[in-house]
């Protein structure tokens, strides 16, 4: 799963808040000409885990429409 933010410190910051850090990575990419940081989290054999991973976080997590 995935989020994305224009600093790599708040992702950073966001995933020791909410404990994701043990399998995540921050990675850069370019989104319309521009530099993003992306939270990869997890590690899954296809989509459809990853989607089920998604819907059994916490509430306020799934509230953020982290993308699979």
């Amino acid at each position: 799963m995935a989020a994305a933010a224009s600093r790599p410190e708040n992702l950073t910051r966001f995933c020791g808040k909410h404990g994701l850090c043990g399998s995540s990575a921050v990675i850069s990419t370019r989104l319309n000409g521009h530099k993003v940081w992306r939270l990869i989290t997890g590690n899954f054999p296809d989509r459809l885990s990853a989607q089920e991973a998604a819907r059994r976080l916490p509430a306020h997590l799934r509230a953020l429409k982290p993308w699979p």
